[in-house]
């Protein structure tokens, strides 16, 4: 058996099934379109920022006045020398075709020179063009990718108005102008725009990435595995959280796979306290039975399989199994397989290994829980606190018997000494009547002939023994009520102990033999009416194990022995019955024996009493005496039960 971890788990599954299957997938498409549109957004307002910039440059560099300002000059100067003003007498119409032939005719070149100019229009008023004439083949070429960021259709415009408002004529010549080539300022502040496009895209990137890694991509799990909760019933862990929402979630599902675990555990427990004799070893046995399909379904496991030991053999016993899917899968545990702690076992194949589970109760064996994984989700954490949530329901089936027959014992108190107070009411009665008729055949006032009357009182006196008896018997069961107040005397354990066996010789109808072996100077401060009462149960047990002896013999023999071992009184009592077994016939380990004076715990069948009598017989000597009892199968055969106690002690004070 190796240690938690020991084994690597298997290849996962898809991980973002359930995501896709709560349209995470789409989630994340339009998250991506959003992070497109952004950086588009942002690099459309890069560019009108850099168009602005440029022009800023163009207009504003000392090469603006040595590459662009002489020809808008040379153009003024041509115009002022062949056009210039409007003459006398000249309409509207002329001036116009007079600036119209003038263009026309330097147009072509002033839209080739080195110059940046690539149109040049008129217009006339009401903005209405009279001339345009450009060069857009030069616009396209002189736009590259050197002087632009990202649109190339750079344009601005140089204004001069001919405004003769006395004359009615208004005239605007637009001269368009493109981006210049060759400068090293726009080329540096390409390089620049572009740099910081480049940055704002890979800070977008990155910021996306971490966000669809820590928000994103978490979010779509968790609620891929809320939408298999809702549809599936079926409560899955994300496998390494690398989140605080992802491991939020785990801890969250981890409660409620507890919780569900719980609350099918508290369900199981109580539809067994619902029947009227539910033994402590039963109820456990019931619940290991049932637990597997609540424990596979709740932690979403691919098999469990739950055993219990077997004494004879030393093995384990199935007794329960559950598997999502067939076929099932085996379990082979090695033949000395004992397990003590939480661990794991390989199946021998690649896949995953079982978690094995040992179970106890009252810090006894009580079985062991195999659990597979094929998900990979199960930690070694959540299989500590699955042993903790059936250990905890075996704790609960074993406090209810406990309590039940603690009922069941005050019960039995109040019962017997409220019969045994009515039962001696009714024997004085008889002795008194008895007596009475006694003496009136004594006194004569009854006349009887000698014959009758020596018969009448030899039956007289048969049912005034018989009332005796019976008046010792109520004596034995009102012990019970010594409990509540015990009236402690120095006194011969012997002859109480002569006593009672005598009582039980008379009281069986068994062909018993009782053989004592009681010397007469076992003197101790006891509890008389207690320690009677312990004697005679173990007597009465010991005569109920040899009424079901199997070997065919009629009969038994009862060995009861007391002596003084210093300041210590032993009482041993031995039978030649079957042993001490359980209700199926197999005979209890040294372990288990102890078992047999727990409240709720009985070797007989369910029909057959509670076991409260041990219980009695253990509290007696421990509490009331101080002592110890131990029981043991003899390897003759049979069983023996030894009683010590301190002839003396400061808890048993005589008043």
């Amino acid at each position: 058996m190796n240690r938690p971890g020991a084994y690597p788990m298997h290849k996962p599954t898809d991980e973002y099934a359930g995501y896709r299957r709560s349209r995470g997938y789409w989630h994340r498409v339009f998250s991506v379109a959003s992070l497109i549109l952004l950086d588009v957004v942002f690099v459309v307002m890069l560019d009108s920022i850099f168009e602005n910039s440029k022009d800023e440059i163009i207009r504003g560099t000392d090469i603006y006045n040595e590459r662009m300002q002489p020809h808008f000059k040379l153009i003024n100067e041509e115009y002022n020398k062949q056009v210039k003003d409007p003459l006398a007498n000249e309409t509207l119409e002329d001036f116009e075709k007079r600036v119209k032939e003038f263009f026309r005719q330097n147009s072509d070149r002033y839209l080739s020179q080195d110059a940046s100019f690539y149109r040049i229009t008129i217009f006339g008023d009401e903005n209405r063009v009279i001339f345009e004439i450009s060069n857009p083949s030069k616009f396209r070429h002189w736009n590259t990718w050197r002087n632009c960021f990202l649109s190339r259709d750079f344009s601005r415009v140089q204004k001069r108005n001919l405004d003769y408002a006395d004359r009615g004529i208004e005239l605007a010549v637009w001269i368009y102008y493109t981006s210049p080539v060759g400068w090293p300022e726009i080329e540096h502040l390409v390089l620049r725009f572009w740099g910081y496009a480049l940055a704002f895209v890979i800070t977008t990137l990155v910021f996306y990435l971490w966000l669809d890694r820590r928000l994103i991509v978490p979010l779509g799990r968790v609620a891929g595995h809320l939408e298999q909760l809702a549809t599936e019933g079926t409560v899955q862990i994300i496998r390494q959280p690398r989140v605080d929402i992802e491991a939020a979630y785990n801890r969250l599902a981890e409660t409620q796979r507890e919780v569900r675990l719980e609350m099918e555990l508290d369900r199981l427990v109580e539809s067994y306290q619902r029947y009227d004799e539910v033994p402590v070893d039963e109820m456990s046995y019931r619940l290991l039975r049932d637990i597997p399909q609540a424990i596979g379904e709740g932690f979403a496991l691919s098999a469990v399989f739950v055993k219990v030991p077997e004494p004879d053999t030393g093995g384990w016993e199935p007794i329960g199994a559950w598997a999502r899917t067939a076929p099932v899968p085996s379990i082979e545990e090695p033949p000395d397989f004992q397990p003590e702690e939480i661990g794991q076992l390989s199946r021998g194949d690649s896949g995953p290994a079982w978690w094995v589970v040992p179970l106890r109760s009252e810090e006894h064996p009580a079985g062991l829980v195999f659990l597979l994984d094929n998900e990979g989700s199960l930690a070694a954490a959540s299989v500590q606190r699955i042993r903790r949530l059936i250990e905890n329901s075996l704790l609960r089936c074993a406090s209810f018997s406990r309590r039940l027959a603690e009922e069941r014992n005050r019960f039995g108190i109040n019962l017997a000494t409220n019969m045994g107070h009515d039962l001696t009411n009714i024997v004085a009665g008889g002795k008194w009547d008895l007596n009475t008729i006694h003496r009136a055949l004594n006194s004569g006032a009854i006349r009887l002939d000698p014959a009758r009357a020596e018969v009448l009182l030899q039956a007289f006196e048969g049912l005034k023994n018989n009332l005796q008896f019976l008046q010792e018997m109520v004596d034995i069961y009102r012990a019970l009520g010594a409990a509540r107040a015990p009236c402690y005397e120095r006194g011969d354990a012997g002859r109480y102990l002569h006593e009672v066996c005598e009582l039980f010789t008379r009281s069986t109808s068994q062909r018993l033999e009782v053989l004592q072996d009681i010397p007469a100077n076992c003197e101790a401060v006891i509890e008389p009416r207690l320690l009677k009462m312990a004697v005679f149960n173990l007597l009465v047990n010991a005569a109920h194990a040899i009424q079901r002896r199997e070997d065919g013999q009629v009969g038994g023999r009862i060995e009861v022995q007391l002596r003084r071992e210093g300041d210590q009184i032993v009482f041993i009592a031995r039978d030649n019955g079957p042993g001490i077994r359980d209700r199926t016939g197999r005979l209890l380990d040294e372990k288990e024996i102890a078992r047999i004076f727990r409240a709720g715990y009985s070797t007989k069948d369910s029909g057959s009493g509670g076991g409260l009598g041990l219980v009695w017989v253990k509290s007696i000597v421990e509490d009331f005496h101080q002592g110890t009892i131990r029981a043991a199968n003899r390897p003759e055969g049979g069983a023996e039960i030894t009683i010590r106690f301190p002839r003396e002690s400061e808890d048993r004070r005589i008043v």
